[in-house]
């Protein structure tokens, strides 16, 4: 998890992100760097806690998300 508190928001590349859990009940290490405004309800339709399924439109599903992160924390050589 620290690892991916240091990645920039997957959304927008913005630094200082919160560390956002992906729904999963069988782990908590499901974890995406959002910033502020992609991650909370009260920043509106582009973040996540607004609307899973429009975030999820918008951006790519979990796995996709996760995928993501993987790559930035792991790039291949």
């Amino acid at each position: 998890m620290a690892r991916v508190a240091e990645l920039p928001c997957l959304v927008c590349g913005a630094w200082y992100v919160e560390v956002h859990h992906l729904p999963d009940p069988r782990s908590d290490m499901r974890v995406i760097p959002l910033c502020p405004q992609h991650h909370r309800r009260e920043f509106g339709p582009g973040a996540y806690h607004y609307s899973r399924r429009a975030f999820n439109d918008l951006h790519g599903s979990d796995d996709e998300l996760l995928a993501r992160v993987a790559a930035m924390i792991c790039p291949r050589l």
